[in-house]
């Protein structure tokens, strides 16, 4: 079980007490009642009221711990080798690419080489 104290900031992630509080807004817990139980302000900043005191298992059920940190998704250029074409590590000028010497490339080896070309495009345009 988390810890929690007073002053932690909160956001409500939603279930019963909607009509007090609002889905993603931030609440702080306020004062202690008892051990492992806290007042958590609401939408009025009632605090002494005891329909909202909550256990800490309840804080870790319906709120999630506010947070300066977001998770994100990006894309980015793995090196390696795909097909015929190594790609090298992204720097500030781009990323190296080596096309493997042969012979002769086949349609379809070709056809491989310009989809990975057109993505390292596509990303580094981004």
């Amino acid at each position: 079980m988390a810890k929690f104290k007073v002053g932690d900031k909160l956001k409500w992630r939603g279930a019963f007490r909607a009509s007090m509080y609002t889905v993603g807004k931030e609440y702080e817990i306020a004062k202690e009642y008892r051990p492992g139980c806290f007042y958590v302000t609401d939408d009025n900043e009632n605090v002494e009221s005891t329909r909202h005191t909550w256990p800490a298992e309840d804080i870790e059920t319906h709120f999630d711990r506010a947070s300066p940190i977001r998770i994100v998704t990006s894309r980015e250029i793995a090196p390696g080798t795909y097909g015929i074409v190594e790609v090298g590590e992204a720097g500030v000028y781009g990323v190296p690419v080596f096309i493997s010497s042969s012979c002769g490339y086949s349609a379809l080896q070709l056809r491989e080489a310009s989809k990975v070309l057109a993505e390292l495009a596509d990303a580094l345009s981004a």
